[in-house]
């Protein structure tokens, strides 16, 4: 019997323990995990209104100006797209290049090594998207560098 209750006991406070350990622990990101999320929310054509909204307001933009605006971000748009297509293609074209290159283990090397790249870069772009209220403010130089 004593046996039974040492080990109910021992089990309790391992399960318990491990609830207390991770109830402190925070996710190892949150700022990136944010920044998905504010990513996710995003509406291009809600964003371009809210930024003719904010030039209409910060210039004095006339209507017929708004317009005029209106149809300059269409094109660049359009233009933007067009551009996206073409690059996506000539990156298959190269990618099916590397694999009449590569063997067929050296390719499969080669897609982990570009898909591990595309995750840092993201982790990367998520760091900088939490920092965007810093920008155009100089960084603070560290101890070896001149502070002004």
């Amino acid at each position: 019997m004593k046996k039974l209750k040492f080990i109910v006991a021992a089990i309790a406070l391992v399960f318990f323990g491990t609830v207390a350990v991770n109830a402190q622990v925070e996710s190892p990101k949150p700022e990136i995990a944010k920044v998905e999320k504010q990513k996710k929310e995003r509406n291009p054509e809600e964003m371009s209104k809210k930024r003719l909204e904010r030039l209409k307001t910060d210039l004095n933009l006339t209507d017929d100006q708004v317009k005029k605006i209106e149809k300059s971000d269409a094109a660049f748009k359009q233009k933007i797209e067009s551009q996206r297509a073409a690059f996506k293609k000539m990156a298959e074209d190269r990618d099916a290049e590397m694999k009449s290159i590569l063997t067929d283990e050296q390719y499969a090397k080669h897609q982990e090594r570009k898909k591990s790249m595309k995750g840092k870069m993201k982790e990367r772009a998520g760091k900088r998207g939490h920092n965007m209220h810093n920008r155009g403010q100089r960084p603070q130089q560290g101890s070896g560098g001149q502070e002004k």
